[in-house]
């Protein structure tokens, strides 16, 4: 028998806890990988399906008291939601890794006002493993930052891009290269309170 998976949003309703669960999904499918982002008064949830067969994105939000209808990004392969981030407007940038045969691409999408309006592929990889990527907006100067990772064999491959205000994303550049097994390596982006960018991964010692 084929197991179904559908995604429930939890909803606590008091700090004891008292809480109301929603069938966000509501199909036949598998809904698998969700996840959460709150924009002013809007509340996103986005998760991966396999409705079409396909691993495609999909997403709901919650505003002035009432669910929208279930909007589906179509991609062009299996996909996989890695990071999300908003900016100081209206934006909100979704990373998702997607996957056919031994290609692997990392695309960049971006919501506006609930909307999906765009998606660009940043790299494509072949005969290597998209593993991990992470995604930051600095308010400063207005950039969008991202790393990903890449397993080829036993080795780690960690990269960096960047998107100014008006510009094309950037050439990737190698950050690190390590051994690592498969699946450890997780590089996140973060700011410090002095604003620096910073860069966390995680590495096998020898």
């Amino acid at each position: 028998m084929k197991k179904n998976y559908r995604l429930f949003f939890i909803i606590l309703i008091s700090i004891i806890l008292k809480s109301q669960v929603i069938n966000i999904s509501k199909n036949n499918s598998d809904s698998i990988n969700p996840f959460f982002i709150a924009k002013e008064n809007t509340k996103y949830v986005l998760w991966n399906d396999n409705e079409n067969e396909n691993y495609d994105v999909f997403f709901k939000y919650y505003e002035n008291g009432n669910w929208s209808n279930v909007k589906k990004i179509i991609t062009q392969s299996n996909a996989h939601l890695s990071s999300m981030c908003q900016d100081d407007s209206s934006n909100i940038f979704i990373l998702w890794i997607e996957t056919e045969n031994t290609q692997n691409r990392l695309i960049c999408g971006q919501i506006r006002d609930s909307v999906f309006v765009d998606s660009i592929e940043i790299c494509s990889h072949q005969d290597s493993i998209i593993i991990f990527s992470s995604i930051l907006y600095d308010n400063i100067i207005g950039a969008i930052h991202v790393t990903y990772d890449i397993q080829f064999k036993d080795t780690a491959h960690t990269f960096y891009t960047l998107k100014e205000p008006k510009e094309k994303w950037i050439k990737p550049l190698q950050l690190l290269k390590r051994s690592s097994s498969y699946g450890k390596s997780r590089s996140q982006l973060i700011k410090d309170k002095n604003n620096n960018l910073l860069c966390f991964y995680h590495n096998v010692d020898s």
